[in-house]
């Protein structure tokens, strides 16, 4: 806030008065109370001045607390403003990351069920190798018998 304006006090100047007696130019001509009037309207006049001067400099302060208070509403905004990007541009990359998994987890299913089927099916030539040498061992057999 701005410091209120004092006005210094005014000397008293001798006011000629050139209209109204123009013989007396070198002479203070006025009475008592036109000199008493008159330095009242000065001494209201600069009152008038310093508070003009005061409410200016009051808007003044004010108006450098508004700038200071904007430039700060202005930097807070461009911190979210920075921050809504980066946290757009985390999001887009942890998107990128879930679909990059996604990816290698159907693939992995993929590889899992085709690893099960593959071991199914090496269970079943196992069998059907069992039962073949089981055949054989049986023809054997049977040639040993029909030798005998």
């Amino acid at each position: 806030r701005a410091e209120p304006i004092v006005a210094a006090p005014i000397e008293e100047e001798p006011d000629l008065d050139v209209f109204s007696n123009p013989s007396s130019v070198a002479t203070p001509v006025r009475s008592k109370e036109t000199a008493e009037m008159s330095q009242r309207r000065r001494s209201q006049a600069t009152e008038d001045t310093l508070t003009v001067l005061n409410r200016q400099a009051q808007a003044a302060a004010e108006l450098a607390e508004a700038e200071e208070k904007n430039r700060q509403l202005q930097s807070l905004a461009d911190a979210w403003e920075k921050e809504a990007r980066e946290q757009s541009r985390k999001n887009v990359q942890l998107e990128r990351a879930n679909k990059d998994s996604a990816r290698l987890q159907k693939a992995k299913d993929q590889a899992e069920k085709g690893k099960e089927q593959a071991e199914k099916e090496a269970a079943k030539a196992h069998q059907q190798k069992e039962a073949l040498q089981k055949q054989v061992e049986k023809y054997k057999s049977q040639i040993e018998t029909l030798r005998a």
